[in-house]
């Protein structure tokens, strides 16, 4: 096994597989304890940073296919059935300018991290793993994951409807709670210092001429002011929230990380891509997820409400959180949105899809940053929000 200093352990029992081996009816066996006669990928999903596929599985009823092996991070590596009809196979991207900015910024080792050591502490809802490796030397990453197919993804285009809103805002308060007051004892998870804010503060002004630029022409005036604006802000704006509680935070939790589905007449939410996970204060999610994920009039329309949401889940599992200092908090994180579209800049030239998707995301966070007067927030961070944890 190779072993990185401070890092997440890289590579599993089984060697990281290439993209195409990955999708092999002989990898993909081995995997799951045998019995896969053939396997047929299709592409799905929309993510900026990784190629997943939709594995369909045919067994070969000549080998025992209920046995099941060591998925190699502790979990079985079937449902209980038998061979799954698929699974749900996600690889580092065929994009050479991708790979790069994953290795940049961690995502494969992240996301392998996750399911590796965190995922079966999660109480909120995400697709079982049967496998997940990353290799720092090739770059390769394998992740063989439950198929949720039958629920419904999210749209970023179209934008969550209020129903899946509200649900992914609970799921997201279940997430938090879980890890209320951090994640300790992970190395390899992503931490931001005091030095963060400047660090990217350089980087926006490096990046906003060239995004403007490309994207000016197609985004609305006002929109534009605000990321001419934001390089003199992004110094001001702590945006991951080091200050305030701290917990596990998803890190792009929008409409396209998130699978629908109704349970005896509720629509529940599941939570995809993993690969931006880190300590931080949860209202950065929050902020990021209801900005970019509903259409502007939704947002306006019930944000509050939302933000309530998010309270009661919290409340829920015993952590009281101040209604106002919610709010504000809220507010500040909308330049979430604004930071995100940024660093995922780079990663996406080339593909009219995800330049799509990147574009509708600009333009929500920048109407969110606007009408929530977020600018006026930045220097009232205060250093330690009133929090009351109830439960033990």
């Amino acid at each position: 096994m190779t072993t990185v200093p401070g890092v997440a352990r890289a590579v599993p029992a089984r060697a990281v597989p290439a993209r195409a081996e990955a999708l092999s009816a002989r990898w993909l066996s081995d995997v799951l304890g045998g019995g896969v006669l053939d396997a047929v990928a299709v592409p799905i999903g929309h993510g900026m940073m990784a190629d997943t596929f939709r594995v369909s599985l045919t067994p070969d009823h000549g080998q025992d296919s209920e046995h099941g092996r060591d998925s190699g991070h502790g979990q079985d590596s079937e449902h209980g059935h038998g061979l799954p009809a698929s699974v749900v196979v996600k690889v580092a991207a065929a994009d050479e300018a991708t790979r790069r900015a994953a290795r940049t910024y961690r995502s494969y080792e992240l996301e392998v991290g996750f399911y590796r050591e965190l995922a079966n502490g999660v109480t909120a809802r995400v697709p079982r793993c049967h496998w997940a490796g990353w290799d720092a030397a090739t770059g390769d990453q394998a992740l063989v994951l439950e198929d949720l197919g039958a629920g419904r993804g999210g749209d970023q285009l179209r934008g969550c409807e209020h129903g899946q809103a509200v649900a992914a805002v609970r799921e997201l308060a279940t997430l938090h709670a879980d890890f209320w007051g951090g994640a300790g004892g992970y190395p390899w998870l992503r931490r931001y210092g005091a030095d963060d804010a400047a660090g990217f503060a350089r980087f926006a002004g490096a990046v906003v001429p060239r995004f403007l630029e490309r994207f000016a022409d197609r985004l609305s005036d006002e929109v534009v002011g605000v990321f001419e604006l934001f390089p003199g802000l992004a110094h001001r704006y702590d945006r991951k929230g080091r200050d305030g509680p701290r917990t596990l935070c998803h890190g792009d939790l929008r409409a396209d990380n998130l699978i629908f589905d109704r349970e005896a007449g509720v629509t529940r939410a599941a939570i995809l891509d993993w690969q931006n996970v880190y300590q931080g204060n949860g209202l950065v999610d929050l902020g990021y997820l209801v900005g970019t994920s509903l259409r502007t009039d939704d947002r306006r329309a019930h944000e509050r409400e939302l933000v309530e949401h998010y309270r009661e889940g919290l409340g829920a599992r015993g952590i009281t959180v101040d209604p106002d200092e919610c709010w504000a908090g809220y507010r500040r994180h909308s330049f979430a949105g604004i930071c995100v579209v940024l660093r995922s800049f780079d990663a996406i030239r080339g593909d009219p899809g995800r330049e799509r998707r990147l574009l509708v995301m600009a333009e929500r966070s920048a109407r969110q940053v606007i009408d929530l007067a977020a600018g006026s927030l930045l220097d009232n961070v205060p250093a330690r929000p009133s929090v009351t944890v109830l439960r033990p």
